[in-house]
C-alpha cells in the first residue's frame, strides 16, 4: 500500500513477490487501498511504504488491515510516525528529508528492503519458491518471444 514516489516501490514489490509465487497486488490509490485492506484477515500480510511515514494511503491501509488481524509491515525512512504506529514490523532506513538531492535514494532503500524480504521468503521455502521463479521466468520468456 502506497502512493506517490513510494508507489513505484510498491509496484516493484508486487513483481518481486509474484516472481516467487506469492499473490500480490500494489494498491497506490487511496480508495482501492482502503477497500483491499478492509478485506484482509489473519494470515494476510499488508506492507505499507512511505518514505515520510505519513502517507495517508499507507497509514490508513495498515490501520484497517491491522484491525482485521492481518500482519502489517511498514517500510519508512523514519520510526516515530503514524505508519510506524500501525506496523507490527517496522523496517526503517535513514535518508535526510532536508536535502532534496537525495530523494531518489528513498526508492533505492525501499527496493533493497523489498528485495531482502523476497530473499528471506525464498530462502525459507527454497524448493517451492525456486519452482515459482522458474514458472515466472518461463511466463516472461513466453510473452516476450
Amino acid at each position: 500500500f502506497s502512493h506517490g514516489g513510494s508507489g513505484t516501490s510498491a509496484t516493484l514489490g508486487q513483481v518481486m513477490f509474484m516472481q516467487i509465487g506469492l499473490p500480490a497486488v500494489a494498491y497506490i490509490d487511496i480508495s482501492t487501498a482502503a477497500m483491499a485492506a478492509a478485506q484482509m484477515r489473519g494470515g494476510d500480510v499488508a506492507i505499507g511504504i512511505s518514505s515520510s511515514g505519513n502517507a495517508k494511503t499507507a497509514v490508513d491501509s495498515l490501520r484497517i488491515a491491522q484491525g482485521n488481524k492481518a500482519l502489517t509491515i511498514g517500510i519508512s525512512g523514519f520510526a516515530n510516525t503514524p505508519l510506524g504506529s500501525y506496523s507490527d514490523i517496522l523496517l526503517c532506513y535513514n535518508i535526510s528529508k532536508e536535502n532534496i538531492r537525495y530523494l531518489h535514494l528513498n526508492r533505492v532503500c525501499e527496493t533493497i528492503i523489498l528485495g531482502i524480504l523476497q530473499n528471506a521468503i525464498l530462502n525459507k521455502n527454497y524448493e517451492t519458491m525456486t519452482r515459482s521463479l522458474q514458472v515466472a521466468k518461463d511466463a516472461f520468456l513466453g510473452v516476450n518471444r
